[in-house]
This record gives C-alpha cells, sequence and structure tokens, in this order.
C-alpha cells in the first residue's frame, strides 16, 4: 500500500487504518520530530523498511510512522502498547496484535540492531 505521508513525514489515522486493514504485519514507529535520536535513525528504518518490503514472500510488512507528539491524536494507540519514550518500534502480525517491542533506547546502535531483529520477524510472519 502505497499511502503517502503527511508534509511532515507521518501518517495520519486514515493511513494506520488503511494499512491495519491491509491484514499484513505492520512496523509502527513512534517517533518525534524533535528527537534527535529519531532522526538518525531515519536511514536505519528506511534500510529496515526496504528490507520488509523485498521479503519473498506475497504478504509485504508495511510501516506507519505516528508523530508521539501528537499525544491526543494517538494516546489510544501509545496506551495500548505503553510507549513511554520515543523513538519506539512495535511490530504488529497481520491480525493487529502486537508481537514485539523495542526496548527504551540507550542509543543508535541498540535501536538499529532491534530494527533488524525485527525486520527478521517481521519476515517470519510475513512467510506464515
Amino acid at each position: 500500500m502505497g499511502a503517502a505521508l503527511s508534509s511532515q513525514g507521518y501518517d495520519g489515522q486514515s493511513q494506520l487504518g488503511a494499512k491495519l486493514a491491509s491484514k499484513q504485519p505492520l512496523l509502527v514507529a513512534f517517533m518525534s520530530p524533535q528527537c534527535g535520536l529519531c532522526a538518525s535513525l531515519r536511514p536505519a528504518l528506511t534500510e529496515v523498511t526496504r528490507q520488509m518490503a523485498s521479503s519473498g514472500s506475497n504478504c509485504r510488512t508495511q510501516v506507519a510512522f505516528l508523530n508521539a507528539q501528537q499525544d491526543k491524536l494517538w494516546a489510544p494507540e501509545m496506551l495500548a502498547f505503553s510507549i513511554e519514550t520515543v523513538p519506539c518500534f512495535v511490530l504488529l502480525d497481520s491480525s493487529g496484535r502486537a508481537v514485539c517491542k523495542t526496548p527504551p533506547p540507550r542509543g543508535r546502535q541498540q535501536m538499529e540492531a532491534a530494527l533488524r531483529e525485527m525486520a527478521e520477524h517481521a519476515d517470519t510472519l510475513a512467510r506464515r
């Protein structure tokens, strides 16, 4: 699904809803435009997104970018997934259930490693 991101580079509620309705695994990225670590992770996230999009199965993992600063907009999602800090990434299976979540960030290398592990897990989900 190629829903365009908003002008700020984040998905809105309609894009998130469409991605959830597609019944494909979904990596939800809770980020903030004022978070330096979030900005530094964009290249790694782009690479992980490419990796997930090129998985060998017919089911492709999608990525939703949510602006965690819009806490009123995303409060239900942030509460459901216990998002306390950004960046935070949650992998949902095709039924919309959370199957894994990154730990609180300690640095870029740790988050990049967690994203790579999620990409491998997403590939396994996509092949089911």
